[in-house]
């Protein structure tokens, strides 16, 4: 799959997501829920990997994950309605590149 990123570093536009996270150092999975605009434990973790090695504001990005975590804590979704996952979230890096 590749990474559905409109404003993505050149040096990862076409990449799949495996690709990036190896790259970047982080587990695929971290790297997919930030695709999807979920929330994943991994991408807790490796938040200040992830924004170094996509050259955003490592701050910036930590508090939009935590923002979509608490969200995701106070509204229950519905795992089988992926279209509202998605427009609810709006994808994590799309934001932040």
């Amino acid at each position: 799959m590749k990474t559905p990123l409109a404003k993505a570093p050149p040096q990862f536009a076409m990449l799949t997501n495996a690709e990036v996270a190896e790259s970047i150092g982080v587990p695929e999975a971290s790297i997919e829920a930030l695709n999807a605009g979920e929330f994943h434990p991994t991408l807790k973790r490796n938040a200040a990997k992830i924004a170094l090695g996509l050259g955003v504001d490592k701050q910036g990005f930590k508090a939009k994950i935590r923002e979509t975590q608490d969200r995701t804590a106070r509204m229950p979704i519905d795992v089988t309605d992926r279209p509202l996952l998605s427009k609810r979230f709006g994808g994590l890096l799309r934001n932040h590149l």
